[in-house]
């Protein structure tokens, strides 16, 4: 029996029973009982209770109306988040959430959902907010939930946070081939960032057994094995993730440097490669310095150009890219306060922060 049935059959029976006083208290007062005056009671009543039903009708109707928007709302970023739209759908995400009408099961879908789109921004704090929220709401148990949560963590440098968040995740996925890469190759930074090498491309191996056309984590790999002096098999990653992405400029960067550091003339190599390149753009400017085109004080001009986060990442970027040129021309010296530089100054994120400190670990007596 449906709510509509069981509304009708209740007011009905309120009516009747109302009639039924209203003819109880004629008998006692007056000992004649009047059938239309109970009979008015009785419509009074059904016409009362269909009112009042009608009104609570209109109430549900217009809370219906804004769940369907909000649902509506809700798809739409999904659908901007396809997109790479990640500010339309935080601003769509937040709408469906502000309606108020959703339950807790889809509203913890909707957080989730809007922390992804913060990962989109880089906005670390605003992810791990949102994911929380929808940690709270039981839509924190899936593969998703931990990479997204793990990504927060490792945006903010906190790698043992990241770590855990990554080891649930790839341990959760019920598909290897769906996310497994992916979890695998970002665990695989985290453990490279802290020095990790051999554990980072454990990571980085299964990643590729798995994904093997994928030019980013094959560039990962490449600088693993550079770290670990490893410089042909460097070579070799890194030549395949510049084919792969050949307007990439990083990697013909560091396929020149594993290249000299084996003793090979690495200059015709980055003169193929750089004819693919904008030049203009950093890190432009370290290619025409490895070329030969510019000077080294060129180079720290050129870094010194953007916004003020710009500046500071080109900065230490060029401190090792000049630090690996001074230890490739026997100067340890000055390789030594460059790198160190890096070492001090870069995001830890960052290849060159790695390079850096794996650089001064083999120049340490």
């Amino acid at each position: 029996m449906n709510t509509s049935a069981i509304a009708v059959i209740l007011i009905f029976g309120v009516a009747f029973l109302v009639m039924g006083i209203e003819i109880a208290h004629q008998k006692r007062t007056t000992g004649v009982i009047d059938m239309k005056a109970a009979r008015r009671w009785f419509y009074r009543t059904v016409g009362a209770a269909l009112v009042l039903l009608a009104g609570l009708a209109i109430f549900d109707l217009a809370d219906f109306g804004r769940s369907r928007q909000a649902l509506s709302d809700a798809e739409a970023g999904s659908e901007a988040a396809e997109r790479h739209d990640p500010d339309m759908a935080i601003t769509l995400y937040g709408k469906a959430i502000e309606a108020g009408t959703l339950n807790d099961a889809t509203l913890g879908k909707v957080y989730k959902a809007r922390g992804l789109a913060h990962l989109q921004k880089h906005d670390w704090d605003a992810a791990e907010q949102d994911l929380a929220e929808a940690a709270k709401r039981g839509a924190g148990d899936d593969a998703i939930f931990s990479f997204g949560l793990g990504v927060a963590h490792a945006g903010k440098g906190e790698n043992d946070e990241a770590l855990r968040a990554f080891d649930q995740a790839i341990a959760s996925i019920r598909d290897p081939e769906n996310l497994r890469p992916s979890a695998l190759a970002a665990r695989g930074n985290i453990y490279v960032t802290l020095g990790q090498y051999e554990r980072g491309l454990k990571d980085y191996d299964e990643a590729l057994s798995r994904t093997p056309g994928d030019t980013e984590m094959r560039g990962a790999r490449g600088d693993a094995y550079f770290y670990l002096s490893q410089y042909d098999k460097a070579e070799a990653d890194l030549a395949a993730a510049s084919d792969g992405d050949p307007k990439m400029a990083y990697y013909p960067l560091w396929l020149y440097l594993a290249q000299r550091h084996q003793g090979k003339d690495a200059k015709a190599e980055l003169e193929k490669r750089a004819a693919k390149l904008d030049l203009q753009a950093w890190p432009g400017p370290v290619a025409e310095f490895y070329r030969g085109r510019i000077p080294a004080a060129d180079v720290l001009t050129a870094a010194r150009s953007g916004d003020a986060e710009s500046q500071r990442n080109h900065q230490c970027e060029a401190d090792f890219y000049l630090g690996e040129q001074a230890l490739l021309n026997g100067d340890k010296d000055e390789a030594g306060r460059l790198l160190g530089l890096a070492a001090a100054n870069c995001d830890r994120r960052f290849i060159e922060y790695a390079g850096a400190k794996a650089e001064l670990g083999r120049l340490a007596p």
